[in-house]
């Protein structure tokens, strides 16, 4: 488990785990892992036949699992190689160089795939991983290879890469990530075969309210900035046909009328980040009527809809993706006209059995203002918010939902809301969007999350126009959140912004700036080319001084100084492993001997290896004190003394084993 190669397939299990939605896998390839190394056996050396269908066997798991767990199943191809890899960590043999190349050639791979699904905060943690394991894993299968008899324990040393290789290493792929030419490909690849993984998204949900809600992600999608955000709208639901919500009519988009700079005083700001486009669907969110908006170059030509929603032609996957907005607090109310009002109160004929239930709780209550926020508080106090709640009748999922179930998640209030307005002839529509969360405590901004995707209903009243109506109960929707949860949010939304969404785009415009600034840098040095002179000269008048010292105390004006250092250390080496096994053997030198000293007292007690020890300390004193070098015959002849030394067990009292 120690070694790094090992390490390595555990980081490559833990990537091929995270392919799949949750932690659940990731536990289980681990604890795998530690028993295919730890459990005792026998070693085992399995034919290729029976590797080859390992493969096959997890590429059958991979495509098996996806599909019950109704997950993506692309991947199937790195649970074969998985597969492989624990077949071959069971099997508990040494393996052939050959293979053991390919195991981390696998590994690498698991990584690589991983990586492509990975792009939060938790790739920094896989990245720094790599790149420690790999070298290590190189050297360690580099290293098997050399003889260690000429320094025992090199082998342990070279497979730990010094701090300047880690430089290098670092230095390179940061070169490479600035250099290399690059493209944002956007959001994961779910081809229809494979399966198409549980994407159940807000507006199927909200379309069929009979459902049973929305995955409950913590997959950040943007932040905002500004005083009291309210609900950001992105979609806007009028037609409805007994059982499901549609868009209705098709929307005219008109332009945007942009306030100019002068006049913005009294509107709100807000600036927002967008992190991924994917769940926008074209649309900016907004919370409130549009004064001013503007956009970088990922959203272009942004129209206003009929609902008063942001629509843009096309969305780009840039990395710089934000736009800033002012919004009236308190806008004039439009007129609706007969058309729409006749639209948006178009309703089926609903049950006798809900007529009557709406009669009896709006009783007393005549001004549709009042009904509408009496049928809000009634909502949110007599009901009950969850997820995941139990599907509505087919037939009258309403009638179910009000009168018998009365639990669901925010579409169902919305839909019931607006089906209730309708019924008392009040213009309604439902909006889809999101709940900005709290401010987070390390950045500032607010993260909005899937799992802040809501519904609400807009009723619209004379002299007030479209009101917000939130049916929901909030109560339960609070989810609490600590400082370090906040830390990693500030840290996932800058690795994304900056690092992820580094395209191509970004990449020229990044170079670009550089070029720039070096060509005022020459333009400046040529301008001020004596000034800089003087300074240059400063540091190579020291550099050649010191360089004249070390020539003239070099002896000879040569370099046989090095070479006798490289010598010492060697005879130092040899003489050491002798002093080593004497140690072992009862014969300890002092501190106060010379090497001539030890050697006389090694002879007064009839050593059998007197000739061996000798030779050694002679060469040793030869080469340390006589500046001498070594050559491979006495290094071999040394090699070959040490080895008759290892090899005769004996004590003081002179008598040999």
């Amino acid at each position: 488990m120690k070694k790094a190669c090992n390490q390595l397939i555990l980081l490559g299990f833990v990537c091929q785990g995270l392919v799949w939605e949750g932690y659940l896998f990731v536990f289980l390839y681990l604890l795998l892992w530690i028993g295919c190394l730890k459990i005792p056996k026998k070693p085992i050396v399995f034919p290729q036949s029976v590797e080859g269908l390992s493969i096959l066997v997890g590429c059958g798991f991979g495509i098996g699992i996806g599909r019950l767990l109704n997950d993506s199943t692309h991947f199937f191809i790195g649970n074969g190689l998985m597969f492989l890899l624990v077949l071959r960590l069971f099997g508990g043999t040494e393996l052939k160089r050959r293979d053991r190349i390919f195991n981390i050639v696998v590994a690498c791979i698991l990584v690589g795939v991983g990586c492509t699904i990975i792009l939060d905060y938790r790739f920094i943690l896989i990245l720094i991983a790599t790149i420690i394991l790999i070298p290590r894993s190189l050297m360690e299968l580099e290293s098997e290879s050399f003889d260690g008899s000429i320094c025992q324990g090199a082998s342990r040393d070279r497979t730990h890469p010094n701090w300047t290789a880690y430089l290098g290493i670092i230095g390179c792929m940061i070169l490479f990530f600035l250099v290399f030419p690059r493209g944002l490909l956007g959001g994961a690849i779910r081809p229809g075969f494979f399966g198409r993984g549980n994407q159940t998204s807000l507006m199927e949900s909200v379309l069929d309210p009979s459902q049973g809600g929305l995955l409950n992600s913590k997959r950040i999608i943007l932040q905002i900035e500004g005083e009291n955000p309210g609900y950001l709208r992105t979609f806007a639901l009028t037609g409805f046909d007994g059982s499901q919500w549609n868009r209705g009519e098709r929307n005219a988009l008109t332009g945007i009328r942009m306030t100019s700079d002068d006049q913005l005083d009294g509107y709100l700001y807000r600036r927002v980040r967008v992190k991924d486009i994917g769940p926008l669907g074209k649309v900016l969110p907004t919370d409130g009527y549009l004064m001013r908006l503007d956009t970088t170059d990922f959203a272009s030509r942004p129209m206003r809809t009929l609902h008063d929603l942001i629509w843009c032609a096309r969305m780009r996957n840039t990395a710089n993706k934000s736009y800033e907005y002012w919004i009236d607090p308190n806008p004039k109310p439009k007129k609706l006209l007969p058309q729409l009002r006749e639209r948006y109160t178009a309703i089926p004929a609903q049950s006798e059995k809900l007529q009557t239930w709406l009669k009896e709780t709006l009783d007393g209550i005549e001004a549709p203002y009042d009904q509408a926020k009496h049928l809000q508080s009634y909502l949110q106090n007599r009901f009950t918010y969850t997820l995941g709640a139990p599907r509505l009748s087919r037939l009258n999922p309403t009638d179910d939902f009000l009168l018998n179930q009365k639990e669901g998640h925010c579409e169902r209030f919305a839909s019931a809301m607006a089906i209730l307005l309708r019924m008392q002839s009040i213009p309604s529509r439902i909006i889809l969007g999101y709940v900005p969360g709290a401010p987070n405590w390390f950045s500032g901004w607010r993260n909005v999350r899937l799992r802040d995707a809501h519904a609400w209903t807009e009723g619209y009243f004379e002299g007030k126009g479209w009101v917000q109506l939130d049916a929901t109960p909030r109560a339960n929707m609070e989810i609490p959140n600590s400082y370090f949860a906040n830390v990693l949010d500030a840290i996932d939304v800058a690795w994304y912004l900056h690092i992820v969404n580094f395209d191509a785009g970004v990449q020229k415009n990044f170079w670009t700036s550089i070029l720039a600034g070096l060509a005022g840098a020459l333009v400046w040095a040529r301008n001020n080319s004596l000034f800089i002179l003087i300074l240059l000269m400063i540091p190579i008048l020291a550099f050649i001084r010191q360089a004249l010292q070390r020539f003239m105390n070099l002896p000879n004006r040569s370099r046989p100084a090095v070479r006798q250092k490289i010598y010492a250390k060697l005879a130092d080496h040899y003489y050491g492993q002798m002093l080593k096994v004497l140690r072992r053997q009862g014969f300890e030198r002092s501190p106060s001997q010379t090497p001539n000293e030890f050697l006389i007292e090694i002879t007064r007690h009839n050593q059998p290896n007197l000739d061996e020890i000798q030779q050694i300390t002679h060469l040793f004193c030869w080469t340390k004190y006589g500046n001498n070098p070594i050559s491979k015959e006495q290094k071999r002849n040394i090699d070959d003394c040490l080895k008759k030394l290892k090899n005769t067990k004996t004590n003081r009292s002179g008598e040999t084993g």
